[in-house]
């Protein structure tokens, strides 16, 4: 009769809302008995445990999953505990059970890392430790697994630990925990390095943070193995160097370097290490000297480079070898560029030829085009200093060769390099030549290259080619009657002092400080008042702050002679607007 009722008021959904109701009464009455009913328990455990919680990404990840017959969750609560002391390390629960019905069956372990690392997927984490508590007549014996994302690794192990009152996880725990996560941190630095020649400083800013936090927190520090701690270091050095040069940012090139010359200490009776070492410590002094106004880092660099020759040798060591000479020769061009004779520069072009007879078109392209790249730049700087066009010619060639391997597609930042210095040759060739066909070439290499380095995405790069637009624009006004692409130039050249500063890059800020006088000369020049010709001495003055006699005697000559004639057109423009 009731149920009759009940469907006449409210239909079959009031029968079936009535038939629940029973049920959930009649499993309240009899609870005991209903859970224990099969599949009750995982299903009301499936219900109520909690969601897969995901990792911050602020931090290196561990989770931890519940172990099967851990009650209270003791040992995974213990553990959680214990892992917090690798300071840097974040460390999260996941509320789900990994079980291995037979752990002498190697099957069903391998089931286990799957279920572990589809966990590792959905929680974003680094590591995952799982296993089972045993229990022993009276004693509890925690076997754990650890499991890395990914086959690449091939590494996880189980851990009998004898149970304890103070319950310490074994140092071998530690040993294979330290082990894999220098695993992992090594394969993202690898993910970086397959993206060469592009951009990836943003990114690299975020894997630095993290890696940062674990090798110099003086209390996770002692829980690395050796090794791998070493390794770690020597990432982080290697990090902060790309970081510094895609950037623009000095204080990570600095941070480099002091951390190539701790592990160079480290490497000490290790010939190969030591020497890799030092050529990427040169690398580090190079990139910064090439920033500042004074040579000693440049200096510095070529030495490093000297001595990690000494160890790789081109019969011992012959693509170690080659790398270290093409890095020496651009230490050199820095250096070369720098002084008023062409020593330094020749002997880049032969540290260049040398990388060369190894690095092969065939065999190492991408190695081969950076070389022939590299080769362009002194060949060019060479052939601003000689009369002819014999250098200029054969850097045009270099470049062109190494833009056959440097596509935009593959290596954009590598391409958008060659584009500058190809931009550069044909800007000292249209010079050289009064030949506008050429100096438009410059334009064109240089708009190409801004289609890849941004200001936002690389400050000083952009500035560069901001500065170097600017002298290719002067070069083309200088043959016109129109002021237009004067103009065009000086707005270049005062984009470029946006980034490149007096405090952050002197050298290079002197240099286009003496590039806009140059410009503001020559309209001075063209026009009956003083207003051009005296910012243009400004100009100079600014450039002279920098270049000192003996440090950079090349540019003093050239900018006291640009300002001599500057501050004549004055005297004699004075002289006319007196009369």
């Amino acid at each position: 009769m009731f149920r009759a009722l009940i469907y006449r008021v409210f239909g079959n959904w009031g029968v079936v809302a009535l038939a629940i109701l029973g049920l959930i009464f009649a499993i309240w009455v009899d609870w005991d008995d209903f859970e224990d009913a099969p599949g009750i328990s995982a299903l009301i455990e499936y219900v109520t445990r909690d969601s897969i919680p995901r990792a911050k990404g602020n931090k290196f990840s561990v989770a931890v999953t519940n172990l099967e017959n851990d009650l209270d969750r003791q040992y995974q609560h213990t553990i959680k505990r214990l892992l917090r002391d690798f300071e840097g390390i974040e460390v999260l629960s996941i509320d789900r059970t990994i079980s291995v019905d037979d752990p002498n069956s190697k099957e069903d372990e391998l089931e286990g890392h799957r279920q572990a690392r589809d966990f590792l997927k959905e929680s974003g984490t680094s590591l995952i430790i799982w296993g089972r508590i045993l229990r022993i007549e009276s004693e509890s014996h925690p076997d754990l697994y650890i499991t890395a994302p990914g086959t690449h690794f091939g590494r996880s192990k189980q851990y009998a630990i004898e149970s304890n009152p103070t319950f310490r996880l074994p140092k071998i725990f530690w040993e294979d925990l330290s082990k894999l996560l220098g695993l992992v941190i090594l394969t993202r630095k690898e993910a970086f390095e397959r993206e060469e020649g592009r951009y990836v400083a943003d990114r690299l800013k975020f894997f630095i943070d993290r890696i940062r936090i674990l090798v110099e927190s003086q209390t996770s520090k002692n829980l690395w193995e050796s090794g791998t701690y070493e390794s770690l270091n020597k990432m982080l050095a290697d990090a902060l160097l790309k970081y510094g040069q895609q950037s623009g940012q000095n204080g990570a090139l600095e941070d480099a370097i002091a951390k190539y010359r701790v592990i160079e200490n480290i490497y000490e009776n290790n010939a190969r290490d030591r020497a890799a070492t030092k050529n990427n410590l040169g690398v580090a002094l190079s990139a910064l000297g090439e920033r500042q106004k004074a040579a000693k880092n440049l200096e510095a660099a070529v030495t490093e480079f000297n001595l990690a020759l000494k160890f790789r040798t081109q019969d011992q060591a012959p693509t170690e070898w080659a790398a270290t000479q093409n890095n020496l020769g651009v230490a050199l061009t820095n250096l070369g560029e720098r002084k008023k004779n062409t020593q330094h520069l020749d002997a880049a072009v032969a540290a260049f030829d040398k990388a060369l007879k190894i690095r092969t078109k065939t065999h190492n392209p991408f190695d081969w085009a950076l070389t022939k790249n590299n080769l362009g730049v002194a060949l060019s700087t060479l052939g601003e200093r000689a009369n002819g066009t014999k250098s200029l010619n054969k850097a045009v060639s270099a470049f062109n060769d190494a833009l056959s391997v440097r596509t935009q597609e593959q290596v954009p930042i590598d391409w958008a390099a060659t584009q500058i210095n190809l931009g550069v040759v044909y800007s000292t060739l249209g010079e050289r030549k009064n030949n506008p066909k050429l100096l438009n070439k410059a334009v064109k290499a240089y708009r190409k290259a801004l289609t890849e380095i941004t200001r936002q995405k690389d400050p000083l790069g952009w500035a560069t080619i901001q500065n170097n637009l600017g002298v290719a624009l002067f070069f083309i006004g200088k043959s016109e009657t129109s002021l237009k692409k004067l103009e065009a130039s000086v707005r270049a050249f005062q984009a470029a002092l946006k980034e490149r500063t007096r405090a952050r890059v002197p050298h290079h800020w002197a240099i286009t400080q003496n590039n806009l006088g140059n410009t503001l000369s020559i309209m001075g020049a063209r026009e009956s008042g003083l207003e051009h010709l005296l910012k243009a001495v400004n100009a100079y003055d600014n450039a002279l702050k920098v270049f000192k006699e003996g440090q950079t005697p090349y540019f003093v000559n050239r900018t006291k002679e640009n300002s001599a004639i500057a501050r004549w057109l004055i005297v004699e423009r004075q002289q006319s607007l007196a009369n």
